[in-house]
């Protein structure tokens, strides 16, 4: 079967939930808060595994998702910006030929508001 492989492609994780060790005093940071993690992975083209049916072709988002899972509970940090560069930092080495863009939202405690703060990061926003 013939295919377009001109076409860029994006691979979405969403709202991946995480308990976190995170704020910017000691004491907020001894409760863990929830974060929420979208992940967007852009291939320049059609992936291989989109072609082949085969995940050894392509990235498993199962193993990314543990990726991140390990990564949050692995340290303490004072920022969701640094929560967000360390991440993508870490996930890098596993996705070495693709743009991809991490967005950390966090639903701070804060009187008077009830929305959500973000932060977005990537090599390039897909």
């Amino acid at each position: 079967m013939a295919h377009d492989d001109t076409k860029g492609s994006i691979l979405h994780i969403q709202n991946l939930k995480l308990k976190v060790s995170i704020g910017v005093t000691e004491e907020e940071r001894s409760v863990p808060q929830f974060l929420f993690i979208d992940l967007s992975v852009g291939y320049r083209s059609i992936p291989r595994m989109a072609i082949t049916d085969n995940i050894i072709d392509g990235y498993c988002y199962a193993e990314i998702i543990q990726l991140i899972q390990k990564f949050a509970v692995s340290q303490k940090f004072k920022l969701i910006e640094h929560f967000a560069f360390e991440l993508h930092k870490m996930l890098k080495v596993k996705l070495l030929s693709v743009d991809f863009t991490i967005k950390v939202q966090k639903r701070p405690k804060i009187k008077g508001f009830d929305g959500i703060v973000c932060f977005e990061y990537g090599s390039k926003a897909p």
